[in-house]
């Protein structure tokens, strides 16, 4: 009886004990935030990198424009998509607005979903197009919610 008992007290001690203790001892190391604060220092990277690339590439808009590789009215376009994007990787005082339209887009994209389903259902849309449809609503919408995880 004597070893049973040592030993449930050993297995409810050692579980039980290091359960309530472990975020006290995390806190103490100064490790409860750490997992937060790489996450935040990852997006942050991601952030910069995604604004250098966004710059890069406006950049070369505006030499293709000035070589006539194409027009000044599709430079305006590619130009306006690009500030879109660095847009939204703005940081978290602009976030609120962006969120608003983030969401207003992702309804759009719902409603333009139900659409395209009923057309299918009704059967004036062939499967293959329908699918086509929503391979490009999927990834608008994880585009947009990229965005919306990053930050």
């Amino acid at each position: 009886d004597l070893i049973l008992f040592l030993t449930f007290s050993v297995i409810v001690v050692t579980l039980i004990g290091q359960g309530l203790l472990l975020p006290t001892v995390m806190r103490i190391l100064g490790l409860e935030n750490a997992g937060t604060n790489e996450r935040r220092a990852e997006r942050d990277e991601e952030r910069l990198a995604r604004q250098q690339g966004i710059q890069v590439s406006t950049l070369l808009i505006d030499q293709l424009s000035l070589e006539a590789t194409f027009s000044a009215e599709l430079a305006d376009t590619l130009r306006s998509a690009q500030n879109d994007r660095l847009a939204r990787l703005h940081g978290e005082d602009e976030r609120d607005t962006l969120t608003q339209r983030e969401e207003a887009e992702l309804k759009l994209i719902e409603a333009e979903r139900d659409a395209v389903n009923d057309l299918f259902r009704a059967g004036e849309l062939k499967d293959d197009a329908r699918r086509r449809i929503e391979r490009e609503l999927d990834l608008r919408e994880a585009s947009i919610r990229s965005y919306d995880d990053e930050i």
